[in-house]
């Protein structure tokens, strides 16, 4: 078996080289080949890939998001050393930061699915761009947003502060959201202002996966996890945020929640994908989010 090593060098506070480099003497006592490359040399991962048998990628979501493409095409498996800030991949495949338990996985081969969804404007469908975990519309989106269009001066959880208290004081001033309207395999399923969470798998931040059925069980299906909850005000999301966080804002009644192969979004403001600003739809865009039929593949320990 040959496993293929990418590390974002400024992840785990700076020790993802360090982790790669254990893997690699890992991989090794068990004859295993391994290489390891860093994001920061622009890797073609398409080519590296086609004479590799596993993905190790040492970072946070946003490191596992740019490998998507080239892990569609090469149908290689993944496995997901946590380094970033909240790390929902692992968390919905099930991988720690342990080296030895990650060897031991990779080694025995044992995979499952796990769906990947595509998300771009109507008008600009050959730029779209994949997404393994969420696409959403809300204040949560708005941070992102913030948090993107200017330098980090912090790292880890702390670098969310400032864009937090920026929506916060936004908020206050500006308290109405803007309304959207959705469609659900074309039906349409909401016209409203409100917090849209559309899911190809349910991990969410903070660990309250707004789209869970119960258990997360990522199983490949090929459908997505649509939950939209109505917002009067923006502050009213800390609310639904709480519902999710006891797993109760299913049951509410002003919650809207269904599964689809495809949603449509119109409205206006930002919405972001796997933790990325996503950018801004603007009056009268329409963005269009789909699950794709071919899934990825990730290492799995049952």
């Amino acid at each position: 078996m040959s496993v293929l090593i990418l590390f974002n060098p400024h992840s785990g506070r700076s020790r993802a080289e360090s982790y790669a480099n254990e893997m690699q003497a890992g991989f090794a006592a068990r004859g295993m080949e391994s290489r390891a490359i860093s994001t920061s040399e622009s890797p073609d991962l398409s080519k590296m890939l086609v004479d590799s048998n596993a993905l190790v990628i040492i970072g946070g979501d946003g490191t596992v998001n740019r490998a998507l493409e080239a892990c569609i095409r090469a149908r290689v498996p993944i496995y997901h050393f946590p380094c970033g800030n909240q790390n929902l991949f692992a968390r919905a495949c099930g991988h720690t930061r342990d080296i030895a338990a990650a060897v031991s996985m990779i080694a025995e081969g044992k995979t499952m699915s796990l769906d990947v969804g595509v998300v771009a404007k109507v008008n600009q469908i050959d730029q779209a761009r994949r997404f393994a975990l969420m696409v959403s519309f809300g204040p949560d989106a708005s941070v992102i947003e913030r948090l993107s269009s200017r330098p980090r001066t912090a790292k880890g959880h702390l670098a969310y502060l400032r864009p937090v208290l920026a929506e916060a004081l936004e908020a206050t001033i500006h308290p109405r959201p803007a309304p959207l309207r959705i469609w659900a395999d074309g039906k349409k399923i909401a016209d409203d202002a409100g917090w849209l969470v559309v899911g190809a798998n349910t991990p969410y931040a903070l660990g309250l996966d707004p789209c869970a059925q119960g258990e997360v069980s990522p199983d490949g299906d090929g459908m997505l996890d649509v939950a939209f909850f109505p917002l009067r005000f923006r502050f009213g999301i800390l609310r639904w945020m709480a519902r999710c966080r006891m797993r109760t804002a299913g049951q509410h009644p002003a919650a809207v929640r269904c599964r689809a192969k495809a949603v449509v979004v119109e409205g206006v403001g930002p919405w972001q994908f796997d933790g990325d600003a996503g950018g801004r739809l603007q009056p009268g865009e329409r963005l269009r989010i789909e699950c794709l039929d071919s899934p990825i593949t990730y290492f799995d320990r049952s």
